[in-house]
Order: C-alpha cells, then sequence, then structure tokens
C-alpha cells in the first residue's frame, strides 16, 4: 500500500472501522513508513483534542434574560395596511371604471336595437351613434352578440 492510500485509510484504521485485510496492509506500511507513522501521531493527537476539547457551559438563566428582554420591547405595529390602502383603492377604480363601461356599452347598444326595431323616425335619431360604432371594434362585437341574442 502507498503512503496517499493509507493516508486516507488512517482515521478509520485509527477508529478501528477497517476490515482485517487493511488492518494488516495499514500497519504494514506504517511498520516501514517514518513519514506516515509522523502522520498517523499527529492525526491521533488532534482526534484527541478535539474529543477531549471542553463544551462550553451556557447560563441557565440567559434564556430567561433574553425572554425578559423580548417582552419588554413594544410590538411593532405593521405598516402594510397603510401602504396597500392607495394601491387597492386606485384598482378598485379602474375595476368600477372598467364595468361602468362595458355596462354602459351594453345599455347603449340595447337601445340602438330596440330603435331600430321601432321604424325609420327612431333609426334617424340614432343614426350617427350607429356610423360611429361600426368603426370601434368592441362596439361592434357587441352589437353582434346582440344582434345574435334577439
Amino acid at each position: 500500500m502507498n503512503c496517499s492510500r493509507t493516508r486516507l485509510k488512517l482515521m478509520d484504521f485509527q477508529d478501528g472501522k477497517l476490515d482485517t485485510k487493511l488492518t494488516d496492509l495499514v500497519k504494514d506500511h506504517l511498520s516501514g513508513c517514518e513519514q506516515c507513522q509522523d502522520f498517523a501521531h499527529e492525526l491521533g493527537h488532534f482526534q484527541d483534542v478535539f474529543i477531549n476539547q471542553k463544551k462550553p457551559l451556557s447560563n441557565p438563566f440567559l434564556t430567561d434574560r433574553i425572554m425578559e428582554q423580548i417582552a419588554l420591547e413594544p410590538t411593532p405595529v405593521s405598516q402594510y395596511p397603510t401602504l396597500l390602502m392607495p394601491k387597492l383603492a386606485s384598482v378598485a377604480a379602474v375595476a368600477l371604471l372598467v364595468i361602468a363601461g362595458i355596462l354602459g356599452g351594453l345599455e347603449l347598444g340595447n337601445r340602438i336595437t330596440a330603435g331600430l326595431a321601432a321604424g325609420p323616425t327612431a333609426y334617424s335619431e340614432i343614426s350617427s351613434l350607429v356610423n360611429e360604432m361600426d368603426h370601434e371594434p368592441l362596439e361592434q362585437m357587441l352589437l353582434n352578440l346582440n344582434q345574435l341574442n334577439q
């Protein structure tokens, strides 16, 4: 076994996680290689330091003090409702205008078709509106829908 493969297996060797065949190969290499012996010694030293390192002690009253500080802080008032109100108002206003326009157009279309059905005198009164509406695609579509419904 060469040095690089031995060093890769060294931690498992020291933890006793290798099978007997690999354990024997690592032992044989360590017995003949001084560099790997030094590396194994340093690695063992670092493992001991990490294992034996003291865990930091926590203050049992720290949590209580933090919770008291949190309870004493005033609850922040959310700014979201006041920021959303102007936006919602403008969206609602636009929606109302669109709905009013659609309903007004439908009512106008109903009046035109009622006037056309009433006779030639009624037709002359609203002919200017009809001629204008023939050039508008949305109104033309509404007129076509209204004619299909009759």
